[in-house]
């Protein structure tokens, strides 16, 4: 929904006469791409930046076979496509953009002229549209302690598969209900393609649940997470890794994916604790 938005605000504003207001943003019909189209699928890892924050509501885009990406950045005010064989920047025209779930068809027509020439400096893809830089560089790693609010907040590939899924009613009854205080150490990699299919349904389990006595800590990991000292500690060998613990005591572990569902395994280790 937010990619229907952003593209309808976007085509408004390059509809309107200068210097007049834009019109209200609209949605977008999610229509599937036709054969002369392109789909382009979110790619997380990467983020676009000015000044050294990322612009939200950003999204960088792949497809296959196609040597190049797509941005979208609101300040844009259109998406562009950085073109891998020449390194130019093409606009591109957001009439005929689609979004279709989380990807975007895009017409074969398209892509216009040239607006800008990217380069690469320490690593780093940049171009300049309208004396504005822009950056696109991979996501930072999300290394130690962190919580569900931020997790939430700062990574968009958890956040939408996370509204996405649908828990078992019956599993978060019985999680919202627990009344024991029990500690869940979840340990994931935002570079660990594992953890960015699975972590967003735990995400969404304790959201749901929303259980004071469910105390959650989650550590970001680096990719050698093996000889991490917290790693180490808790004899973590798979990501994502859910420890569930009871005054100290570790009750059950949930590593890698689930065995049926998160809300289904928590339930099953809860019991072993009892419910007083």
């Amino acid at each position: 929904m937010i990619l229907q938005i952003l593209l309808a605000a976007i085509m408004a504003r390059a509809a309107a006469p200068e210097g007049a207001a834009a019109a209200a943003p609209a949605q977008t019909a999610q229509v599937p791409p036709a054969p002369e189209t392109t789909v382009f699928r979110p790619n997380w890892e990467f983020a676009v930046f000015n000044n050294g924050k990322v612009i939200p509501n950003s999204v960088c885009y792949n497809a296959t076979g196609v040597p190049g990406m797509l941005i979208v950045a609101p300040p844009l005010g259109r998406p562009v496509f950085a073109r891998m064989e020449d390194r130019k920047v093409l606009a591109v025209d957001p009439a005929q953009v689609r979004a279709v779930d989380e990807k975007l068809a895009v017409a074969r027509s398209a892509y216009g002229d040239p607006i800008a020439d990217w380069v690469t400096r320490d690593g780093v893809a940049q171009f300049t549209v309208e004396g504005t830089t822009y950056k696109v560089q991979q996501r930072p790693i999300a290394l130690g302690k962190s919580s569900l609010p931020i997790l939430v907040g700062s990574y968009p590939g958890y956040r939408r598969p996370m509204q996405a899924y649908t828990p078992d009613v019956a599993s978060i009854n019985f999680l919202s209900t627990f009344a024991q205080p029990v500690s869940i150490d979840v340990f994931f990699g935002t570079w660990c393609h594992t953890c960015e299919e699975n972590l967003p349904k735990l995400m969404r389990v304790l959201a749901d649940a929303g259980n004071r006595n469910l105390r959650v800590t989650f550590y970001g990991m680096p990719r050698e997470f093996k000889s991490d000292p917290s790693a180490t500690r808790y004899g973590v060998t798979k990501l994502p890794a859910a420890i569930i613990s009871l005054y100290g005591r570790e009750l059950g572990r949930i590593e890698g994916r689930p065995l049926r569902s998160y809300e289904e395994d928590l339930w099953s280790i809860l019991l072993k604790a009892g419910n007083k």
